[in-house]
């Protein structure tokens, strides 16, 4: 693999140099093994409880449904 070039060309897409998840070569190692379905809840909920009344604090419920609709 030509390194010099595979960075440059990286750096001008603004990317890192991770071509392959580290956990590739790990038999049973998979997110999906360890994230559960509790867990994604949990990271929503928080997101939604946390996060987002305070962007309605700061931007204003108008601002953030803008937001929502260009999406």
């Amino acid at each position: 693999m030509d390194y010099k070039n595979f960075f440059k060309v990286i750096k001008l897409l603004s990317l890192n140099s991770v071509i392959e998840p580290v956990w590739i070569d790990w038999a049973l190692l998979s997110p999906s093994n360890f994230i559960t379905v509790e867990l994604l809840h949990q990271f929503h909920q928080f997101t939604w409880d946390h996060d987002v009344k305070q962007y309605v604090t700061i931007l204003g419920v108008n601002e953030l449904n803008f937001y929502f609709s260009i999406i």
